[in-house]
């Protein structure tokens, strides 16, 4: 599958800057994109989600019956580390906890 995304002048000159400022040199430009329209994605199921859930919860609807979670608590998917550059120094982006605080 190919998605074009048409962006004013504005929003590709932003786009440009904000990919040169966070994507890692090891990382081609293709699998960057891909890493942040599915980061996009699943930010969007849990949003929609949750408000679903607020929505049975506000209605007393039983998610369960349509195969639904009762809570999106604790229901966010798997995710990948993905390395990040700032301000030229290297860091892992986990949805892990960290043990070291900083």
């Amino acid at each position: 599958m190919k998605l074009q995304i048409k962006l004013s002048k504005e929003e590709a000159q932003a786009f440009k800057n904000f990919t040169e400022m966070v994507k890692p040199p090891e990382i081609n430009e293709s699998d960057f994109l891909k890493g942040i329209f599915k980061i996009g994605v699943e930010t969007m199921e849990i949003k929609l989600m949750e408000a679903v859930q607020r929505h049975a919860e506000e209605n007393d609807l039983d998610l369960s019956s349509v195969g639904l979670p009762d809570s999106v608590e604790n229901q966010e998917p798997e995710k990948e580390d993905l390395p990040v550059t700032v301000m030229g120094e290297m860091s892992n982006l986990s949805d892990k906890p960290s043990d070291t605080k900083e």
